[in-house]
């Protein structure tokens, strides 16, 4: 039995996706099927194999961290087959999801794609990882690339109905729109029909949870864990059967409803792939820190901090209540403060190093420079662009620009430069051997089979095997 909603009124005749008349779960559902059919660009396939390296990468490097230590404590009990990636544990599809999602967005260091806006792949790989390990679940010859492209279709088509207002109002998207991201990866990859995934998706709504005043805490990267969990389990509950309305996301009392301002808009026209907006990381903190730490060290690198009678800078509106902490007291707390990580920059820290937070915390040159900084939010600006004015005790006056959402010049130079960034983060975990074997095995990746032995490479020997 299908649940009627206000869409069963039979005079009222189908209509085109993107039209409100049409439930939107539905719409997206019919777009990744319509996707399905097609064949992928190329360069749409190396996006996709590249965010599984990039969020390998961050998983491994997340795994040790006390929000991973404490989701792994909370649920190591459920014993699976599903591999908790950097470690020996196994654990159920669900559980495992949970944990390796968390252990990817503790450091933020994963990707993000402002369409939703939030971070796709670190919801979406560790969902996928985990179904690939339930028993029977997935064929060897399934496409895993195209189950990625499809869970980013799915988050950012989503996204994009209820932006700016759900993010602006305080909710982070990673885990929620995220839940949903999850929800299109895995239905994809089960091969499930249009319908059953408009169930899975609206399933997800009902599920989806995040909160924005959590930045800086060990709660934030656990939106992830959640949205990976949650996501898997929306859709294994919808093909087995449970159904709630369709149109949930539309529906009064519904997702858009209750989790934006305003009425959610048509979905965007068809056309191009979302993942083609994916932006990777090459500084260890939030994405909003990204250009003006680029600007720091552009215009503050070769001055020490007597030298500097002012620093301001200029940045979206947006930032203020992401990044604006102004003395961090953590590490977590660190990836979240501008000026902090502006300080960083100037003082030629290692900002792609996740450790380096902690340990510049009370580090004399990041604090004065981080003390010397003023923040300017500008509503028009975006969060991925900064302006940096320095003005020099000696009236000298110095201003840079960055924008981290610029694309790439050379696309063989971005891929090795993430590559190099997933060897860094990886080789202390699983051996540089090994990493080196990821690296190959993530450049040509397609099936399930082939991800399995991707993963396989991520999974340290038990105690005295």
């Amino acid at each position: 039995m299908m649940l009627k909603s206000r869409l069963d009124d039979p005079a009222e005749p189908e209509a085109a996706v993107g039209t409100q008349s049409l439930a939107i779960a539905r719409g997206v559902a019919r777009r990744l099927a319509e996707q399905s059919r097609a064949a992928l660009p190329e360069d749409v396939v190396t996006l996709a194999r590249l965010t599984i390296l990039d969020t390998v990468g961050a998983v491994l490097s997340g795994i040790q961290t006390p929000p991973a230590l404490a989701a792994l404590a909370a649920v190591g009990d459920e014993a699976g087959p599903a591999p908790v990636l950097g470690s020996a544990c196994t654990l159920t599809p669900r559980a495992a999801a949970l944990v390796n999602a968390t252990a990817g967005h503790a450091l933020d260091f994963d990707d993000c794609n402002l369409q939703m806006p939030g971070h796709v792949s670190v919801v979406i790989v560790p969902a996928l990882f985990a179904l690939l390990a339930h028993p029977g679940a997935i064929p060897d010859e399934a496409d895993v690339v195209r189950a990625i492209v499809a869970g980013f279709e799915a988050g950012c088509l989503f996204g994009q109905t209820i932006a700016p207002g759900h993010y602006a109002a305080g909710f982070h998207a990673t885990g929620t729109i995220g839940t949903l991201a999850a929800a299109g990866a895995v239905a994809t990859l089960m091969g499930l029909d249009e319908t059953t995934t408009a169930q899975s998706f609206a399933i997800a709504m009902t599920m989806a949870a995040g909160l924005k005043g959590t930045f800086g805490t060990m709660a934030k990267p656990l939106h992830a864990g959640r949205a990976a969990e949650n996501g898997l389990l929306a859709v294994r509950l919808a093909a087995a059967g449970l159904e709630t309305y369709e149109d949930l996301f539309e529906r009064p009392q519904g997702f858009a409803a209750t989790h934006a301002p305003a009425v959610p808009a048509p979905l965007g026209a068809a056309g191009g792939y979302l993942i083609r907006h994916n932006l990777f990381k090459f500084h260890a903190a939030c994405y909003g820190t990204q250009a003006a730490i680029d600007c720091a060290a552009r215009a503050l690198g070769d001055v020490v901090p007597a030298e500097v009678r002012s620093v301001e800078l200029e940045t979206s509106e947006t930032n203020r209540n992401t990044c604006s902490i102004g003395v961090p007291a953590s590490s977590a707390e660190a990836r979240f403060s501008l000026a902090h990580c502006i300080g960083m920059g100037a003082a030629g820290r290692d900002t792609a190093d996740p450790a380096a937070y902690e340990e510049t915390l009370a580090d004399p040159a990041v604090v004065a420079f981080r003390d010397r900084v003023r923040i300017a939010y500008r509503p028009d600006d975006e969060i991925t662009r900064a302006r940096l004015t320095v003005t020099l005790e000696d009236g000298t006056l110095r201003q840079v620009e960055a924008d981290a959402a610029a694309p790439p010049a050379d696309g063989a130079a971005h891929r090795q430069r993430l590559e190099a960034k997933f060897r860094s983060l990886a080789a202390s975990v699983i051996g540089a051997d090994r990493a080196e074997t990821v690296v190959a095995a993530a450049a040509g990746l397609r099936t399930a089979a082939d991800a399995r032995a991707l993963v396989a490479e991520t999974v340290l020997p038990a105690h005295g095997a």
